[in-house]
């Protein structure tokens, strides 16, 4: 072991162990993305409809979260780099119950459309910075209780608690909207906050403060490539989280919130079945297969003059996306030493927020001038980029150990 390294946890013999092992971090990702899913099932339609904004405001009201987050992933892969993923969740749980208690005032009926949106804008910047503080904590914790050699797997369990934190919150939110305002949505945040703080204490992370770690910069410029592909890959996930259910309405359909639920239920279906294959046969060898799938989806969304269309183009998508984030993020760990790792995956997963953030925003502007078919069609380009990125990466790699 080279001086100032921390040692690694041994491998788990069996991955049952290994999911057991991860059990607490997915539960605390769950109760923090859930509030996530909450805030897109409801945020929409509330700013859209109630306060009488149009698509470009509820574009960035929805990006502004993951600007947030993009620009807090530093300060939260060094707490718990310095001082242990446990005090990076605590953290975050107080970020999250301040978002919450917004949430809740934006919701009192004495405030303007305009105050009330401006409380919900600066819950939003809260709410981003509670992310960055857990996945931080949870990624870092989660892949130091495994080993690094199941990286792979730990991130494909934290992933899926992820998108269960997001697919439920997302049918809550609308549920929980309809029958008591955004006041219902304020509510079970807060329940949620304070959940993930009774969980955190169970979280077992030592790290050595003495550890020469490497700045945030200097990670972004061994993982940008990685973080790259895949935040283009996620703007297609940003575009139908963001705007399905206005494109369903604006051609008369329903079924926008059934097609989310079952891209995401594709989504954890995949990883339960075939998470353990990055760590098995590479990362590469999986992103070459699921980005040209969601390119498919994608652009099969953009063409679509169906609901089932949609929803077939919505399978394809979930499946691709679903094993994305762990292939491209096993190659990234490799060049990462032990004690930068939480900076390291703050930083990779900043892509994500990027790629979000950036959807908001941009799809907003672009649905306005020339329809959803576009953003979609978009995101499908998105995703050959990706692969592009990721195949020169390979071949330098190649050339580099030859």
């Amino acid at each position: 072991m080279r001086p100032g390294m921390q040692p690694e946890t041994p491998e788990p013999a069996k991955e049952g162990h290994v999911v057991f092992l991860l059990l607490p971090f997915c539960l605390i990702v769950i109760l923090c993305y859930l509030p996530v899913g909450l805030a897109f099932g409801a945020l929409p339609s509330h700013v859209h409809n109630s306060l009488g904004f149009g698509a470009s405001i509820v574009g960035w009201t929805i990006g502004l979260q993951s600007i947030a987050t993009v620009l807090t992933r530093g300060i939260a892969g060094n707490i718990t780099d310095g001082t242990g993923a446990r005090r990076s969740i605590f953290f975050g749980f107080g970020a999250l119950a301040l978002s919450s208690c917004l949430t809740l005032s934006a919701s009192l009926m004495f405030f303007s459309p305009s105050e009330s949106l401006a409380l919900i804008l600066v819950g939003r910047l809260v709410l981003g910075l509670a992310e960055s503080l857990v996945m931080a904590g949870c990624l870092a914790a989660s892949i130091a209780a495994v080993g690094p050699k199941r990286a792979g797997l730990a991130m494909v369990w934290v992933g899926i608690a992820l998108f269960v934190g997001i697919a439920a919150g997302v049918p809550a939110g609308e549920a929980a909207y309809a029958a008591f305002g955004l006041m219902g949505i304020g509510v079970v945040s807060l329940v949620a906050a304070f959940l993930v703080a009774i969980l955190s204490v169970f979280v077992k992370h030592t790290v050595n403060p003495h550890a020469k770690r490497k700045s945030f910069l200097q990670i972004v410029g061994l993982i940008w490539p990685y973080g790259m592909a895949l935040g283009l890959s996620t703007i297609g996930y940003g575009a139908m989280i963001s705007f399905l259910a206005l494109f369903y309405q604006s051609r008369g359909w329903e079924g926008a919130a059934t097609c989310i639920a079952i891209f995401s239920l594709v989504y954890i279906l995949t990883r339960v079945l075939f998470g353990s294959l990055p760590d098995k046969v590479g990362g590469f060898k999986i992103a070459i297969f699921t980005l040209p799938l969601e390119f498919a989806g994608f652009g099969l969304v953009g063409f679509a003059n169906s609901p089932t269309m949609v929803l077939a183009g919505a399978v394809l998508a979930g499946i691709g996306y679903s094993l994305t984030f762990p292939a491209l993020g096993v190659e990234m760990v490799k060049t990462i030493p032990p004690q930068s790792r939480g900076s390291a995956m703050g930083g990779y997963v900043a892509f994500i927020d990027i790629g979000l953030g950036v959807t908001g925003p941009i799809g907003g502007a672009l649905v306005a001038k020339t329809g959803f078919p576009s953003l979609f069609g978009l995101s499908a380009v998105t995703c050959i980029v990706a692969l592009i990125i990721m195949i020169v990466v390979h071949k330098i790699s190649e050339k580099q150990q030859a």
